[in-house]
């Protein structure tokens, strides 16, 4: 199950140490990958 889009009535901590309040809503920023290339020792060819 996914998140929905727009989070409302949630509590905000600060660097999850204090307490800053209650926030009346928020929106989520859209998540992207970011993917690079790997080469081990030994290997022929990158792995994706």
């Amino acid at each position: 199950m996914a998140l929905p889009r727009k989070l409302k009535y949630l509590n905000m901590f600060n660097d999850g140490l204090s307490y800053m309040g209650v926030v009346e809503s928020v929106t989520l920023p859209k998540l992207t990958r970011k993917l690079e290339n790997y080469r081990g020792g030994g290997m022929n060819g990158a792995a994706a």
